[in-house]
C-alpha cells in the first residue's frame, strides 16, 4: 500500500503537465490542439507553475488511488494459491492460467481503485 501511494506520488510529476494538456485538448473547438504550442504558451504566460494546476487535486486521486490498486493487486494474487488447491491444473497448461489469472487481478484491482478514487 505504501508503495503504491509513494508511486502515485513520484507520478504526479509527469502525469499532471499530461493531464491538464488532455483536458485542454478536450477543450479546445479549432480541432486539434498543438500540444507543443500549448505547453509553450503556458510556459510563457505562467511558468512552471501552469504546467502544474490541479496538482492538488490530482493528488487527493492518484495517490490514494494507486496505493488501493497496489494493495488490491498484491491481495488478489495472493488467492491465486488458494485457487490452484481448489482447481488444480495440468504442469502444461499452468503457465497459461497464472497468465489470465493476473490479468484479470491486475483489472480488477484497476477497478476497485476507481471505485474508491474517481469522483
Amino acid at each position: 500500500m505504501w508503495a503504491g501511494a509513494l508511486a502515485g506520488t513520484a507520478s504526479l510529476s509527469i502525469f499532471v503537465p499530461m493531464d491538464l494538456l488532455k483536458i485542454r485538448a478536450q477543450l479546445t473547438k479549432k480541432g486539434k490542439l498543438n500540444y507543443l504550442s500549448e505547453t509553450r504558451a503556458i510556459m510563457s504566460e505562467q511558468g512552471i507553475r501552469g504546467l502544474y494546476r490541479g496538482f492538488w487535486a490530482c493528488a487527493a486521486r492518484d495517490t490514494p488511488g494507486w496505493a488501493i490498486y497496489f494493495s488490491s493487486y498484491e491481495w488478489l494474487k495472493a488467492q491465486e494459491s488458494k485457487l490452484n488447491k481448489i482447481c488444480p491444473v495440468s504442469e502444461k497448461n499452468q503457465p497459461m492460467r497464472d497468465f489470465i489469472y493476473r490479468l484479470n487481478a491486475g483489472g480488477t484491482a484497476g477497478v476497485i481503485s476507481w471505485i474508491f478514487s474517481m469522483p
